[in-house]
C-alpha cells in the first residue's frame, strides 16, 4: 500500500503499475486505511474465487457463507464476523480485543463475554469440522480438524 502525499493521476498509475495494492492519499482517516489493510489482508489470503479452505470448512468470504462438508451453516452476523477473523487468521491467534472488534459496530459497541458468547455459538456450530481453540490469555486460534 501506498501512502503519500502526491496525488496526481500519474503519480497513481505509476505506483499501481509498479506493484502496489492500493494507493491512499494524504490526508486520511485512520479507519480508512485499518479498513484498507484489512480488504489487503483479506485478499492474500484467498484464493481467486474469493473462498478460503480449511480442512472440511469452506468459507466464502465474498459470499458470506460457511459450509461444513459441503453443507451450508446458518450464522448470525456477529457469528459470521467471528469466524470471518478467525479463518482468515487461521493457525494464529486471534486476541479476544481483535475479535471485539471485528464484532463490534459503529454503533454498538460489545463486551469481553459477548465475545465469549458468539465463539461458543461457532464452536457449537462448527462440531467436530474444525477445532476452536482457547488460548488462555491471549486469544482464540482456529485450526483444521485432525
Amino acid at each position: 500500500m501506498i501512502l503519500t502525499a502526491r496525488e496526481t493521476l500519474a503519480t497513481k498509475v505509476q505506483a499501481l503499475d509498479l506493484g502496489a495494492d492500493d494507493f491512499l492519499v494524504k490526508p486520511f482517516e485512520q479507519t480508512e486505511l485499518a479498513a484498507r489493510c484489512r480488504a489487503l489482508i483479506r485478499r492474500s489470503n484467498l484464493n481467486a474465487s474469493g473462498q478460503l479452505t480449511l480442512g472440511r470448512l469452506r468459507i466464502d468470504i465474498t459470499g458470506r457463507q460457511l459450509y461444513v462438508d459441503g453443507e451450508p451453516v446458518e450464522l448470525t452476523r456477529r457469528e459470521w464476523l467471528v469466524i470471518e477473523c478467525l479463518a482468515l487468521n487461521s493457525g494464529r491467534i486471534v486476541t479476544k480485543e481483535r475479535l471485539q472488534q471485528a464484532v463490534a459496530s459503529w454503533d454498538q459497541a460489545i463486551t469481553p463475554n459477548a465475545v465469549e458468547v458468539q465463539v461458543s455459538r461457532v464452536r457449537a456450530k462448527l462440531g467436530d469440522s474444525a477445532v476452536l481453540r482457547a488460548i488462555r490469555g491471549l486469544g482464540y486460534r482456529l485450526d483444521e480438524a485432525q
